[in-house]
């Protein structure tokens, strides 16, 4: 709406002008003397004022008011004969035009629309301009508070225009100091022309790239890059939005390794579970093997002729295999975490001690051996057997490594882990070929071997690392191809673990009994060779297929003075039978045989005396020493059960 004020002293002329310029978005007013025109523009203002010269009260003072009002009000003069210095004060308070009060109306309404027209064009432009001083502190302040960084650039020279704060923490500079810089600078890797250069790009439309840059201080950063650009007189400019990626992609990488990780924990487990359950069984018929042979080779020892002589030898043969198909098995069991074990408390250096002769036998002549074994060394709880084999499989590594002759060093120390708990370490080098980089994450791995077809299994350092994790301790390897290998085993110093019974092959022949065993498995085979030893030795040997019949032949036996179950059979298992069988005699001694033993029997021999596991393959002295051993026990300790239970047993 614009407002428009006539002041003449006439009142026709002042009507007939206000009529002529009435009409649609226009207030038309009028005032007979400059009094009124001050009241009118006190209260509403105008925006185009028709001024009469000679209006009573003087024309200057309505013109000084409405110049403090509004400035850029138009004004325009009407006089029947101005004056030259009343022109000129005109002039100096801003009127616009003049017309003789005499003019056609026609004329009046013309300059006045002339007028309006340059009100509107001037509200118009401070519209404009008021939104786009709107704009561009919305945009500063967009461009000020954004997380990422923002450079806006030249597209030709690179040199900087523009920065936001954040370019100081992704680069490490404060904005004032980019300015005039090329940004090209800050690029690792400068990208190709065509990855900078949008002119031909609808600008409109934002391109994503990735890269890396480098900081004021050097290091360098992943980036995602969101760029767009635009013109700028007769530039181009590039505005590059940067958000600093470098923990995303570390994240990502460390989520991807955790999901190889996983799958090779599933196939590891998997395969952990297939060669348990292949061990188990085939451990049953070594131990058919194993006993059978000893039989027969008993038997030809007694016969004592000539044919018997070469029969001996090809037994002794079968008997050779059947030990060393059972340390392939142990090999499988350790690697699936299922080897029936016997910590104790160990001198690791006393252990490799007694263990060198064999190690020098089996290097060879090429291979010296150098041992640097501290004495006096905190024990720690491990299977002797296992930290014989993996000392042996280490040194027979060694030697495949040194075709041509080389020294194997072993030294024992004792050092501490990152936690600063005593730690005590096996440390075995070699001067061999060394292990290339691209093969050494692989040497655990089971199966994996780079030995020629025929010449490894590819269990021996799955082994290595399945004895060393059971045990809690920590594997370490450092190769230089050509100069050799150095694998460094740490264990835990002494913990409070108590043993299971360890069962070793004695010297002698061990001594046997009248009593009654219950024997139980469910493997016809390795059940009739344990019966023949135990009757061998004198026992009174009460079979049974499963634990039901155990069950029973118990209870029709009152005089079973022990029980030598499997661990794995259909139905019950022979830890569940022994439970069962505990709750009316708990003083009953139990043997658990298994090519593997599961946490929970462990656990229980070692809080139950009268209790032992016994691995598969068995010879016959280590059946016959844990039999007598448990039995003798079983006596000593009757002296301290209570009369009551004394009496049971004795009625038993």
């Amino acid at each position: 709406m614009t407002r428009i004020l006539v002041v003449d002293r006439e009142h026709s002329l002042r009507s007939r002008l206000a009529e002529s310029l009435a009409g649609p978005g226009r207030q038309v007013v009028s005032a007979a003397t400059a009094a009124q025109a001050l009241e009118q523009l006190s209260d509403h203002g105008a925006d185009v004022v028709v001024l009469d010269t000679e209006a009573p009260g003087g024309w200057l003072n309505v013109l000084r008011e409405l110049r403090e009002h509004d400035p850029d009000a138009e004004v325009i003069l009407t006089s029947s004969a101005p004056a030259i210095t009343d022109l000129n004060q005109a002039v100096t308070f801003g009127a616009c035009s003049f017309l003789p009060r005499d003019a056609d109306v026609t004329v009046a309404t013309a300059a006045v629309a002339t007028a309006e027209h340059r009100v509107l064009l001037r509200r118009e432009a401070q519209r404009l301009e008021e939104a786009l001083r709107a704009s561009e502190a919305r945009y500063r302040n967009l461009f000020e508070a954004s997380p990422d960084a923002i450079v806006v650039y030249d597209e030709d020279t690179h040199e900087i225009r523009d920065a936001n704060p954040a370019v100081q923490r992704m680069y490490g500079v404060v904005p004032e100091d980019l300015l005039g810089r090329p940004f090209s600078e800050f690029w690792f890797q400068s990208p190709p022309p065509q990855s900078v250069a949008l002119s031909q790009v609808d600008p409109r439309v934002f391109r994503f790239l990735a890269r890396q840059d480098r900081r004021a201080d050097g290091d360098v950063v992943d980036v995602e890059v969101s760029r767009g650009s635009f013109a700028h007189g007769d530039r181009r400019m590039v505005v590059d939005v940067i958000r600093d990626v470098t923990r995303k992609l570390r994240d990502e990488n460390e989520r991807r390794e955790l999901e190889a990780q996983l799958r090779q924990a599933q196939k590891t487990e998997a395969l952990g579970l297939l060669a348990g359950g292949i061990a188990h069984d085939f451990n049953n018929l070594l131990a058919v093997i194993l006993n059978y042979a000893t039989f027969a080779k008993e038997s030809l020892e007694e016969a004592g002729d000539g044919a018997a002589e070469s029969a001996l030898r090809d037994i002794q043969q079968v008997l050779t295999a059947t030990r060393s198909a059972s340390l392939v098995t142990r090999q499988l069991l350790t690697f699936s975490r299922r080897e029936v074990v016997s910590p104790e408390l160990l001198d690791v250096s006393e252990v490799i001690d007694n263990i060198t002769q064999l190690m020098r036998s089996s290097l060879g002549t090429n291979c010296a051996i150098q041992l640097d074994l501290e004495r006096d060394l905190p024990k720690t709880r491990l299977d002797r057997g296992q930290v014989e084999q993996i000392v042996l499989n280490l040194a027979l590594n060694a030697r495949d490594a040194m075709p041509e002759g080389g020294t194997l060093r072993i030294h024992t120390l004792q050092t501490r882990d990152k936690d600063g708990k005593r730690q005590i370490a096996i440390r075995i080098a070699d001067t061999g070929i060394g292990i290339p980089a691209t093969v050494l994450p692989l040497i655990f791995d089971p199966f994996f071997t780079t030995k020629e077809r025929g010449k490894g299994t590819g269990l021996g350092l799955a082994t290595v690392r399945g004895i060393v994790d059971r045990a809690g301790g920590e594997v370490h390897v450092e190769s230089t191809p050509g100069e050799g290998t150095t694998f460094e085993l740490r264990f835990p110093a002494s913990s409070q673990r108590t043993s299971i019974r360890s069962v070793a092959t004695p010297a002698g022949q061990p001594r046997g009994g009248s009593e009654t065993v219950l024997l139980v498995d469910d493997d016809d085979p390795v059940r009739r060779a344990a019966r023949r030893i135990l009757v061998r030795a004198g026992y009174r040997v009460l079979e049974a297929h499963d634990a039901d019949e155990a069950t029973a032949t118990f209870r029709a036996h009152p005089d079973v003075a022990l029980l030598v179950t499997d661990l794995m059979m259909p139905g019950k298992s022979g830890e569940e039978l022994a439970r069962e069988l505990r709750e009316t005699s708990p003083e009953l001694p139990v043997i658990y045989v298994s090519g593997f033993s599961t946490q929970s029997v462990i656990d229980e021999v070692d809080e139950l005396e009268l209790a032992a596991v016994l691995a598969k393959p068995y010879h016959a002295h280590n059946l016959l020493t844990v039999v007598r051993e448990l039995l003798d026990t079983r006596c000593v300790s009757s002296s301290r059960y209570p009369v009551a239970l004394r009496a049971a047993a004795g009625a038993r």
